[in-house]
């Protein structure tokens, strides 16, 4: 008997080994993956209207989003926007509310970690992403953002 279980044993052995080098992967997989970055700016990102694009950017300064919140950002986006109108894309006319149910409808790397949809979050990779755009902007309108929605 313990002949013909040998086999099986190998082949648990493999797959336990394929696992732990899936997971090694996994765990050293992230955002400055160049190709990775390319198709989330050609694919996702770039082919956005303008104004989600704008909201995207102005929202990736906060880890956890509801539309209030927000709203008090898209407020910062505004007031930058008469400031600096030839660096800070436009903000969006639409309702926070309207484009946080646009995104998760359209599955645009934004995660629900509550099931009532109040709160979310962007996936790390399209965060990071998004940070990265809005470091390329004007600095000042960085830190104006953050003062808008902390309060």
């Amino acid at each position: 008997m313990k002949i013909e279980y040998q086999p099986v044993s190998l082949l648990i052995l493999l797959a336990i080994l394929i696992i732990l080098e899936l997971f090694s992967f996994i765990k050293a997989f992230h955002g400055s993956h160049r190709y990775i970055l390319d198709y989330l700016v050609e694919e996702i990102l770039n082919r956005q209207p303008p104004e989600i694009k704008a909201f995207l950017v102005q929202a990736s300064i906060l880890e956890r989003m509801c539309w209030q919140l927000c709203d008090q950002v898209k407020e910062a986006g505004k007031e930058a926007a008469s400031l600096y109108s030839n660096t800070i894309p436009a903000t969006p006319e639409r309702s926070s509310r309207d484009i946080l149910d646009y995104l998760d409808r359209s599955n645009l790397f934004l995660i629900p970690p509550d099931n009532e949809k109040i709160w979310y979050r962007y996936h790390h990779l399209f965060a990071e992403l998004l940070q990265a755009r809005l470091q390329q902007l004007d600095p000042a309108f960085e830190r104006l953002l953050h003062k808008r929605a902390v309060g």
